[in-house]
């Protein structure tokens, strides 16, 4: 393994999970980007069927293209914004 993650381990035999988890802020979600990921697996599914790694990329960028698109048509047929 690597050397932070050593690292990270002796600190956490250390510490223990919970100020360990609290320190590190382990565990701790990004607001709007899991809403958005949410929302994206949501409307296209979870599941890549591309088999090519940049066939793969590409359909993931496509499909975040699409709702952010989506999106925007929302906003400006209805000038709602969440």
């Amino acid at each position: 393994g690597s050397k932070r993650r050593r690292s990270e381990i002796r600190k956490y035999r250390k510490l223990g999970y919970e100020k360990w988890a609290r320190e590190t802020q382990y565990g701790m979600r990004w607001v709007a980007t899991e809403g958005i990921f949410s929302a994206v697996k949501r409307k296209f599914g979870e599941r890549i069927v591309s088999k090519n790694r940049d066939s793969m990329i590409a359909e993931a960028i496509q499909r975040f293209w699409l709702y952010n698109l989506l999106k925007e048509y929302g906003i400006n047929r209805t000038g709602i914004i969440n």
